[in-house]
């Protein structure tokens, strides 16, 4: 039997945090929700536990979401961060995706169909 992937999810708004966790577990999936990057670290330097899969909300109070991708990427963090916003901007896109990002995906794609959307990070 497999363990059910469980998955960071780190956002500062707390109704879109609920939005995610309810779409993921609908679909099998356990998550741990974070107000922000601080909490995440707090929560990796404290229980030594890791995610293969990282939820991050871009437009966040300091750090924000790509400060945050910056710092887990020179920590040693290896598993996939995909940032999640409502922000499509290309800019921003390039951003992500050269500082690191497995992807950077629309929250409102995620929340219609989050295993088509996050499904391929978790193999």
């Amino acid at each position: 039997m497999t363990a059910t992937p469980v998955i960071g999810i780190v956002d500062d708004n707390p109704r879109m945090r609920r939005s995610i966790e309810l779409a993921l577990k609908a679909n099998g999936l356990g998550s741990i929700s974070f107000e922000s990057g601080h909490e995440l670290f707090q929560y990796l330097l404290n229980c030594g536990d890791s995610f293969q899969l990282i939820l991050l909300d871009l437009m966040m109070p300091v750090p924000d979401g790509l400060a945050c991708l910056k710092a887990l990427k020179a920590s040693g963090y290896e598993g996939h961060v995909v940032i999640c916003t409502a922000l499509d901007e290309p800019r921003f896109r390039a951003q992500a995706l050269a500082e690191g990002a497995a992807a950077y995906v629309l929250k409102a794609d995620l929340l219609d169909d989050a295993p088509a959307t996050i499904g391929v990070y978790l193999a």
